[in-house]
């Protein structure tokens, strides 16, 4: 009962501590870097940054489909968890981006220039 009141002293109570201020000093100091030194960042790692709306819209979609076609095809028993996670992981990335390849960025450009307002560099 002891190890029980300390784990959720640990994880409940002290959480805003053991977790909260090392998450709030790594975003501080993320921000601070990228505003202090000129970094170039790889162009692969820009474009899944601007595909990020569409992955977070379609990941909701993508991990119940994979699930599905595991049990389909008798799969769910046989697929490691480890492989399950990353395949669908690859699997949500690819589709958010095609879906911000084929709708957010042509919506985008096509509103802004119904708008006149001005679009990102990356999609010019």
């Amino acid at each position: 009962s002891l190890t029980l009141a300390l784990y959720a002293l640990w994880f409940t109570q002290a959480a805003p501590i053991h977790i909260g201020i090392p998450s709030a000093l790594l975003v501080i100091g993320s921000v601070l870097v990228d505003k202090s030194y000129d970094l170039r960042y790889p162009k692969v790692l820009l474009a899944l940054g601007d595909s990020s709306y569409s992955l977070y819209l379609t990941n909701f979609f993508v991990g119940p489909a994979v699930v599905k076609c595991l049990v389909i095809f008798d799969l769910i028993a046989v697929v490691p968890p480890d492989v399950y996670i990353v395949f669908t992981t690859a699997l949500c990335i690819i589709v958010g981006h095609f879906a911000y390849l084929g709708v957010e960025a042509p919506i985008t450009r096509h509103l802004s220039a119904r708008t006149g307002t001005r679009q990102p560099a990356n999609l010019r």
